[in-house]
């Protein structure tokens, strides 16, 4: 897995690649509202329909369809949207905070047939107001903007 981090003037743009991925196009860049949460229960399906993820209140049950094995991964609610990569390998997901909202991605690691939580926080430390302005969901990889 590797980050990488790059910050722009006017605003902080945070990139994350979770492998090598330099001709993968992103796809469409969305502006953020934090109006309704997503509710338990509600569930995103993959791309391919190889998983599904349902929000229980306090995470995402993630189902493998092929085996049904169920993994259970932990996020803070209230969650605001979630959505899955084109390649299946990546759930991002952007909740609430205290004074804004924050990225995290659940990535699955097929060696260890694990998925792995990391946050994509802005630089600056964990404490700074910020909140998600855009997200841009891709092929391989997410791309977050904060202010």
């Amino acid at each position: 897995m590797r980050r990488r981090m790059t910050m722009l003037t006017a605003r902080i743009a945070v990139l994350v690649w979770v492998e090598e991925c330099a001709s993968a196009a992103l796809g469409k860049e969305m502006e953020i509202a934090t109006g309704k949460p997503v509710q338990a229960g509600q569930s995103f399906p993959s791309p391919g329909g190889a998983y599904l993820a349902t929000f229980t209140g306090e995470g995402f049950d993630i189902k493998a369809r092929a085996t049904g094995r169920l993994a259970k991964v932990q996020t803070l609610p209230p969650v605001f949207h979630a959505a899955w990569t084109q390649d299946e390998k990546m759930l991002a997901t952007i909740a609430h905070l205290a004074g804004g909202t924050d990225a995290a991605c659940f990535h699955f690691n097929a060696t260890t047939e694990t998925w792995n939580r990391f946050e994509v926080a802005p630089p600056g430390g964990p404490f700074q107001r910020y909140e998600v302005m855009k997200w841009d969901v891709g092929e391989t990889r997410v791309r977050v903007t904060y202010y």
